[in-house]
């Protein structure tokens, strides 16, 4: 297969096959296939099924193989399609290890060699959509390291501002998601006893509606909403809360920045590097900071102003264009190591004759 396609280069987007709850890798990479610039010649190509067992999983090798292209770059979560496409051409991109962290024994190791190892070995090079998940990918994977590249994540198309009185009585705070990670243990908690709605985008767990009862918050919850859904819940919302304990990068924060509104958020890396000046950072697992966090938002106007200001400032390091441009350079360079490697027209048999011919 020729690296280029009348003069563009062709590059093959893999991504998971949609699955409910799940779609922010979806999003950005749906907003950098759009601005990336016109010498690539990209596809998106969706697996068919959810990688849930052998035989799904069977299948989207398969399907993965029939649709490589001159360069292959697999966007997330489906890391072990790897092996089905040439290593010289592929790239693979590391969100998060959460769910590895939630596996113990034999199943860890056996999903650490199927989504990380064996891939890894295999590809060309590896991008995390952070520092903080690049040093992770050093511990897990040291040898890997001289193929990584940090490659942000950029905010999604749709998100703009969105101007809105501030309800100072009464307060709509927007919460994304629901897994152990983002936190609502102890957000519930600290919004006790302080007059608010609280609005969750996830499901809810029978644990988490009883700490939402007996914490007396007046709440609603959205369950797979569209993406015209979200950005309206991020619109009605007066703050947007991501206390989360472990994050790839921090989506909401820079979604919420886009809108203008102020967002609270856990300071720990790569949500404090991902935030900048543009949130209020407090300490995720300290329910007090939390809350004394959310008080100090509401009730300082002056500092919900700068929150918002910096917001508009901050997510200009993560527009699609220029997340777009870095991909584009890293596709090229791939083009371009390949080409080296490939065997010199002068040597290829018939050249010489195909040259006294003309």
């Amino acid at each position: 297969m020729s690296l280029r396609e009348t003069d563009r280069l062709v590059v093959a987007l893999f991504s998971r096959a949609k699955h409910s709850g799940y779609y922010s890798m979806e999003k950005v990479f749906k907003a950098v296939y759009a601005a990336l610039p016109r010498q690539i010649n990209a596809r998106m190509v969706v697996s068919p099924m959810h990688a849930s067992g052998f035989w799904p999983r069977l299948f989207c090798l398969a399907y993965a193989g029939l649709h490589r292209a001159a360069i292959n770059h697999i966007t997330g979560d489906i890391s072990f399609v790897a092996v089905a496409l040439p290593g010289s051409s592929t790239i693979v991109t590391v969100h998060d290890f959460e769910r590895l962290y939630r596996l113990s024994g034999i199943r860890a190791a056996l999903f650490r060699a199927v989504y990380f190892t064996i891939p890894f070995r295999h590809c060309r090079y590896i991008t995390t959509i952070s520092s903080q998940i690049a040093k992770e990918l050093g511990r897990l994977c040291p040898w890997a390291v001289h193929k990584m590249l940090v490659i942000p994540d950029c905010i999604p198309d749709g998100f703009t501002a969105a101007p809105k009185e501030f309800n100072a009585e009464r307060p709509v705070i927007l919460q994304i998601g629901t897994k152990a990670n983002k936190n609502l243990e102890s957000l519930i908690p600290a919004l006790e006893g302080l007059r608010c709605q609280l609005h969750i985008v996830g499901g809810l767990t029978p644990s988490h509606r009883s700490l939402l009862q007996r914490c007396g918050i007046d709440y609603r919850n959205s369950v797979d909403v569209s993406e015209e859904d979200l950005r309206k819940a991020y619109a009605e919302a007066d703050v947007v809360s991501f206390v989360s304990t472990y994050e790839g990068f921090g989506l909401p924060i820079l979604e919420a920045n886009a809108v203008g509104r102020p967002v609270i958020a856990g300071n720990l890396p790569p949500m404090s590097e991902v935030a900048g000046q543009a949130a209020c950072l407090v300490d995720p697992h300290s329910i007090p900071s939390i809350r004394a966090g959310m008080q100090r938002i509401v009730g300082d106007a002056r500092f919900r102003a700068e929150l918002v200001e910096q917001g508009f400032e901050n997510v200009k390091r993560f527009s699609a264009s220029e997340v777009a441009g870095q991909f584009a350079a890293l596709y090229e360079r791939v083009a371009r190591e390949n080409a080296r490697t490939e065997t010199p027209p002068e040597s290829a048999p018939g050249y010489a004759a195909e040259r006294r011919t003309l």
